[in-house]
C-alpha cells in the first residue's frame, strides 16, 4: 500500500474516532473542511496529525526554495509551523499565516522562541488578503493547501503582492496529471485536482513568471510549481 495512503487512513482513523458518536455525520464533508480549515474540538485533532501527511512536501519545498541566512520567508497556510521550523530556522525572518485559529495557536507555541527574539511572526488571517506591506518578502511557500482555498488566484495575486522583485515562490498545487490512480481517489473523495494547464495559467495570470513545474518523487506525485516575481 502506498506511503501516503497508509498517512491518509492513519489521519483519517484518528479523526473518525472524535466524530464517532455523530451517527449522522457526512464523514468525507468533514473530512474536507477539516483538511481546509481545522476546526472545533476534533480540530486540534486533524491538526497534530496533518503534518504526517504535509512533512511530504517540506524537504523538496525547501529544496527548491533554497533558502540561505539572509531570507525573509512567508509560509502561506503555515499550519502549526512545522516547515517554518524545520527547514527555516536558519533564515533572517519568517512569518506564517493560517486561517485556523486552532494551527496558529499551535504554530506559536512552535516558534515561541523565534517570537519572542523578534526574528517571526504569526498571525491567523485570510491568505487573499495578506497583512503585509507590498515587497516585504524574499521567498515565500504554500504547502499542501492552495487547491482548498475559495479563492487560489486571489491568494497568487496576494503573493505576488508581498515578494520582492526576484522573489520566488513554492507552491504545491495538485499533482501530476498522468497520476491517473491518485486523480481518481481524489475525484472519490471530492477533493480539488487542477490540472498543470491550470496551474500555468494561475501563476501567469497572477504576474510571476515560472521557473519551472516539477513532482514529487513516490507515491503521491505532488506538483511542484515554482515562479519568481520578476526584477
Amino acid at each position: 500500500m502506498p506511503t501516503w495512503i497508509k498517512r491518509m487512513i492513519v489521519f483519517a482513523g484518528l479523526t473518525a474516532a472524535v466524530v464517532a458518536v455523530v451517527r449522522r455525520v457526512d464523514f468525507k464533508g468533514w473530512m474536507r473542511s477539516q483538511v481546509a480549515v481545522p476546526h472545533g474540538r476534533s480540530g486540534r485533532i486533524a491538526a497534530l496529525a496533518m503534518p504526517m501527511f504535509h512533512k511530504l512536501f517540506y524537504g523538496p519545498a525547501a529544496e527548491r526554495l533554497e533558502l540561505g541566512s539572509d531570507d525573509v520567508l512567508l509560509d502561506v497556510a503555515c499550519g502549526s509551523g512545522v516547515f517554518l521550523d524545520q527547514y527555516a530556522s536558519h533564515v533572517a525572518r519568517i512569518a506564517g499565516i493560517d486561517l485556523s485559529g486552532i494551527q496558529i495557536e499551535l504554530a506559536q507555541k512552535r516558534l515561541h522562541d523565534r517570537l519572542e527574539s523578534g526574528s517571526a511572526e504569526i498571525v491567523e488571517g485570510d491568505a487573499a488578503a495578506l497583512p503585509w506591506d507590498d515587497d516585504v518578502f524574499t521567498a515565500a511557500a504554500c504547502l499542501g493547501s492552495l487547491e482548498y482555498f475559495d479563492d487560489p488566484a486571489g491568494t497568487v495575486a496576494e503573493i505576488y503582492r508581498v515578494l520582492q522583485p526576484g522573489g520566488r515562490a513554492v507552491v504545491t498545487y495538485g499533482v501530476d496529471d498522468n497520476a491517473h490512480a491518485i486523480v481518481k481517489q481524489t475525484e472519490q473523495w471530492g477533493l480539488p485536482h487542477p490540472t498543470e494547464a491550470e496551474a500555468r495559467k494561475l501563476f501567469e495570470d497572477g504576474g510571476f513568471s515560472l521557473a519551472d513545474i516539477s513532482h514529487l518523487d513516490g507515491d503521491y506525485p505532488a506538483r511542484y510549481v515554482r515562479a519568481v516575481k520578476p526584477e
